[in-house]
């Protein structure tokens, strides 16, 4: 289940050679030993060189046979099944809308050894409206649309991106050397680029806002998400279409605004 060569292209007919190869040298020794040992006995009707030879040829010939068929069936229903796995794999971490990461894969890459960070949530101002307005499937265009420049955006090495539900999206970005500064300017651009996509079923422009708060590399995870979501909101009350960062804020927030 574990082999990879299985799944390349070729994978199965290498597994099957391979194994084949190693059933061929236990079969041959096997018969050298019998052979050897009915020898030993005196019940070789002819002699020991001879049979050797024979039971050589019919070995190999039989085993690789028999191993070539019966492995080529195993292989290839061992691949189907590896794959079948992954594609699960894949579909139970997916939001099927976004095609982004869902909130339980998001949050098992929060939860998983990494180096410090950002976690960022972004939020798409008065999405109610836009489903009263123009209708869900309007609304689903607009999910669509926004999920797929957010990972424009954020593409990278150990980038998380994801669908946390409805209107809400958060982003895991690894600091580095930088410092926070180039990610603050990058989720910057990414609202920007929002701002300027356009709809075929929305007339109007869709913003979104976004919190940002730090995301070290131990530390309890709600931690970091109730900084990122005061942020958020504090750039919801700041009149939305907006970045703010958890550091610039008061520790305490009065209370959240209507999104």
């Amino acid at each position: 289940m574990e082999d990879d060569g299985l799944l390349r292209g070729g994978g199965v007919l290498s597994f099957a050679l391979r194994l084949t190869a190693r059933n061929l040298v236990i079969a041959n020794l096997a018969g050298a030993l019998i052979q050897v040992a009915l020898n030993m006995l005196g019940w070789l009707p002819y002699p020991l060189r001879q049979s050797l030879a024979v039971a050589l040829f019919i070995t190999t010939v039989v085993t690789f046979l028999v191993s070539m068929a019966i492995l080529l069936v195993v292989g290839r229903a061992i691949r189907a099944l590896a794959q079948s796995r992954d594609s699960f794999e894949r579909l139970s971490a997916t939001d099927p809308l976004s095609e982004l990461q869902n909130r339980r894969a998001f949050m098992n890459s929060f939860h998983a050894p990494r180096p410090g960070g950002l976690l960022v949530l972004l939020d798409i101002d008065r999405f109610k409206q836009v489903n009263d307005s123009y209708g869900h499937p309007a609304g689903d265009e607009v999910i669509r649309g926004i999920a797929a420049a957010l990972a424009e955006h954020f593409a990278g090495p150990g980038i998380a991106l994801a669908r946390l539900g409805g209107e809400e999206f958060a982003v895991l970005l690894p600091q580095g050397e930088a410092g926070r500064l180039p990610l603050l300017q990058r989720v910057e651009q990414a609202r920007r680029a929002v701002a300027a996509l356009r709809f075929a079923t929305v007339p109007v422009s869709v913003t979104i806002s976004a919190g940002v708060a730090e995301a070290p590399a131990t530390g309890h995870a709600l931690e970091a998400f109730a900084a990122a979501d005061r942020a958020l909101y504090a750039a919801k009350r700041g009149g939305r279409d907006r970045v703010v960062a958890a550091w610039e804020q008061p520790a305490a927030d009065p209370g959240r605004a209507a999104a």
